[in-house]
């Protein structure tokens, strides 16, 4: 489930690199959560 979008782990990943990826995440969120829903269903 993808709703809401939440840092499950950050293996790797700067604080500032974690914080851009949020932001992408959120501004395409609809985007996302629309392919999700296609691909494997409601």
């Amino acid at each position: 489930m993808l709703d809401p979008v939440r840092l499950e782990g950050s293996r790797g990943f700067a604080g500032k690199e974690l914080n851009r990826i949020q932001e992408i995440i959120h501004d395409h969120q609809a985007t996302l959560l629309g392919s999700w829903h296609e691909f494997f269903g409601n």
